[in-house]
């Protein structure tokens, strides 16, 4: 290094005083200058040292925390460490409450233990939003195609928990995120979960993911695991009426259980990679009324959301009954029923469903349907099943009669003034066609989709509604004998889920037949609630459904057809 030479000769010209004042005031300098700078390039950087005693409100207390972590990729570390809101590069922030013990609250739906972490995809996608303040776009993206992977758990001392994008190849800074070290409670894994969710009050249902062996020949259903904390098993009649003894009194039990670590599971002699739902048709069916409620509803609400990819394996299977149904089972499923009960061979899957999903007669609640399928749905389905090209009823052309279908029966609660409704009709201006539900499903179907308005007495050839256009008017004649709720629990109230205008008339003492059967003050025309608790449903129902027929009086129900008329010119 070379000086100034006029530098050089001032400096030798001081005196050994001046020298010594000159190093102090050197030396003055450079403390006061490490001085100012230690607390600068202290704060520069964040603490995230749960173990130092001088970290901020932030962090929890060393003593209420675990050596067990959860690492977030992608965080943004520029933060300045007293603030109690952390964002990553992408804006979203990790929200820390100094409340209750400064401990971070993150991710309150999963519960830790020490071992494991079991996460689904769509656990990750929805606390990945209780991460978030203000998204960003790029947060919409990464949580809207559940874009993650979970990492294995690393056992080295600390258990941590790594997530992270998969499209990110490498990771960038972090910050760890500890959970309290106090949680006793047991990982969210499928070992923990039952087997069977039997809190329904209609049906049992059973919904297993993994190694899943059936021997239908047996009536067997074993859930194949590879260490059993307990010996789960479960007797299931797959029937959607599981608290009535007459309908379930035919209905095949099939054994649900969890293996033994210690037994050696059949081996299969059948693989499929599709999902399997296993029903029985045993019950009321036959009954077309049961036949949609207690079965093709509750499929429909079960196994639609796989479109066709899915198995159905069949208990008390009846080959008549499923060909008389055959496009709504096509339209459900690409592969053939099976007849369980028949089945010898061992058949293995990694999802099964046993027991049909349910929720009331005729209706599907779409808040608790997988896709939020609705009976709007189940209609549009069948509609395609039997190729109905009807969609909506008669428009405001008041050139074209709307069409009148009355629903005939042969035998209990008919008509017997058939071809006096029929003219009275005739002269509001319908074109009236009268037909009886028949074994063709599919033929009545189409003539049910070419009417605008259906009106009947109540029973089971009601349920032909579900071939309605949307919106067209359905009209429930209701017998005497305090009936109403059987009215409006099987057709009243389905009929608003179902996209329909329902009327409801309710009729006369002397518009029944039983005024020929029993004496005016017979209580069995003044009081049927009475007789109800006191005989039952069983013995009640006899009189009132089996041996009643209706003359309609049709001056009385003139304003309810006119009123059809005008709610059909609505649309």
């Amino acid at each position: 290094m070379r000086f100034d030479p006029k530098f050089v000769k001032s400096f030798k010209s001081f005196t050994p005083v001046e020298n010594r004042r000159f190093g102090l005031g050197i030396l003055a300098a450079l403390v006061l200058s490490v001085t100012y700078l230690s607390p600068s390039a202290f704060y520069s950087f964040p603490l995230y040292d749960v173990n130092s005693h001088s970290s901020s409100m932030n962090a929890a207390p060393t003593s209420q925390m675990t050596p067990e972590s959860m690492t977030m990729s992608n965080v943004n570390q520029s933060t300045n460490a007293s603030d109690t809101t952390k964002r990553d590069h992408n804006g979203t922030q990790l929200l820390l409450d100094s409340k209750d013990g400064d401990q971070l609250k993150i991710l309150p739906d999963i519960m830790v233990s020490n071992n494991s972490l079991n996460l689904t995809r769509e656990q990750v996608a929805s606390n990945s939003k209780l991460l978030s303040g203000n998204s960003t776009a790029s947060d919409e993206k990464f949580t809207k195609h559940n874009d993650l992977k979970i990492s294995k758990l690393k056992m080295e001392g600390n258990s941590s928990l790594s997530m992270s994008s998969s499209t990110s190849s490498k990771t960038t800074n972090t910050t760890q995120i500890l959970l309290p070290s106090n949680s006793n409670s047991k990982s969210v894994t499928e070992d923990t979960k039952p087997l069977c969710d039997l809190s329904n009050r209609r049906s049992n249902v059973c919904d297993m993911y993994g190694d899943i062996r059936i021997h239908g020949k047996s009536s067997s259903i074993v859930f194949v695991k590879q260490t059993s904390q307990s010996n789960e098993t479960y007797k299931i009649k797959p029937y959607t009426r599981k608290t009535d003894p007459s309908a379930t009194a035919r209905v095949t039990e099939l054994t649900v259980r969890a293996s033994n670590e210690n037994e050696t599971p059949h081996y299969c002699t059948l693989y499929q990679d599709i999902p399997a739902v296993v029903f029985s048709v045993a019950g009321y069916t036959g009954n077309f009324f049961h036949d949609f409620t207690d079965i093709w509803v509750p499929l429909f609400l079960t196994s639609y959301q796989f479109q066709g990819k899915v198995q159905f394996l069949v208990s008390n299977y009846r080959s008549w009954w499923m060909n008389k149904y055959r496009p709504i089972v096509t339209g459900l499923s690409k592969y053939e029923p099976i007849d369980l009960d028949h089945d010898d061979r061992v058949q293995c899957f990694q999802r099964v469903i046993v027991g049909l999903n349910t929720h009331a007669d005729l209706k599907i609640d779409p808040w608790r349907s997988p896709g939020n399928y609705s009976m709007l749905d189940f209609r549009k389905f069948l509609r395609k099943a039997y190729s109905l090209p009807r969609e909506s009823p008669l428009t405001r052309n008041k050139k074209k009669k709307p069409r009148l279908l009355v629903i005939s029966r042969s035998r209990t609660r008919k008509f017997t003034n058939l071809k006096e409704i029929i003219k009275m009709s005739e002269k509001l201006g319908f074109e009236v066609v009268v037909g009886e539900a028949e074994q063709n499903v599919a033929r009545f179907a189409r003539l049910v989709n070419t009417c605008d308005v259906l009106m009947g007495v109540h029973g089971a050839g009601l349920t032909n509604s579900l071939f309605l256009p949307t919106n067209a008017v359905f009209i429930q004649i209701v017998p005497w004998g305090e009936l109403e709720w059987i009215a409006k629990t099987f057709f009243r109230e389905p009929a608003k889920g179902m996209g329909l205008k329902y009327l409801e008339y309710k009729i006369g003492l002397e518009e029944s037949t039983l005024v020929e059967l029993y004496p005016r003050d017979s209580p069995w025309l003044s009081d049927p609630l009475s007789l109800a608790g006191k005989h039952g449903w069983a013995y009640v129902s006899e009189i009132y459904l089996r041996k009643q027929n209706v003359k309609l009086d049709v001056k009385r129900f003139r304003p309810v057809l006119v009123k059809a008329y005008e709610l059909l010119h609505e649309n």
